[in-house]
């Protein structure tokens, strides 16, 4: 005979142990594969982690954010970290990928090319990171606490990767073209 304690308490204790788990491995193997597919697009290392700076940056700040609020980081809804970066990695490749094409026209400069990449991509960023953000919040508006919370953390991360994407990867694009790119040549030409 083996006896044991039952109720909703043991059940919601089991199942943050089990899903604590499930939702630290699916984040680890998405942010992987994340940067390998970024790596492999841009055929860089640095753009590809240049890409994945409005992805860090917005799961960190959303999650930071999302706690700063008030909310708790269940295991409901740290699973949807993973989630936050098939979202957010978006945002990130859309500029590194536009600027690397206006870098390729010879008359632009780089600040001509960032003001090009710019224009061309904060607006259509802009309307998917709002329809994005209303598609989540609806989830906020019901009475299932995870599902509203999963909506909070989604909006908040998604917006700011968008934020990341307009502010940070920006000047990392500049700093790279400005500093390493000429450094790297100048290595290149005393080996």
């Amino acid at each position: 005979l083996e006896l044991t304690y039952t109720g909703q308490i043991f059940i919601d204790q089991a199942f943050q142990e089990q899903s604590g788990e499930t939702s630290q491995t699916t984040t680890t193997v998405a942010f992987a594969l994340v940067l390998l597919v970024v790596i492999l697009l841009f055929r860089s290392i640095y753009y590809g982690l240049t890409a994945l700076q409005a992805l860090l940056f917005g799961v960190a700040a959303g999650v930071g954010v999302f706690g700063w609020l008030g909310f708790n980081l269940a295991p409901a809804t740290s699973g949807a970290i993973s989630v936050g970066i098939g979202i957010a990695v978006d945002f990130g490749i859309q500029p590194v990928s536009r600027y690397l094409e206006e870098r390729k026209k010879e008359e632009l400069s780089m600040e001509e090319s960032l003001f090009k990449t710019l224009e061309g991509t904060v607006g259509p960023m802009s309307m998917g990171m709002i329809a994005e953000v209303l598609g989540f919040s609806t989830l906020a508006i019901g009475d299932v606490t995870f599902l509203s919370d999963l909506g909070i953390i989604l909006s908040l991360t998604t917006f700011m990767a968008f934020i990341s994407a307009i502010t940070v990867i920006p000047s990392s694009l500049i700093l790279h073209d400005k500093y390493i790119t000429p450094l790297t040549r100048r290595i290149k030409n005393i080996l």
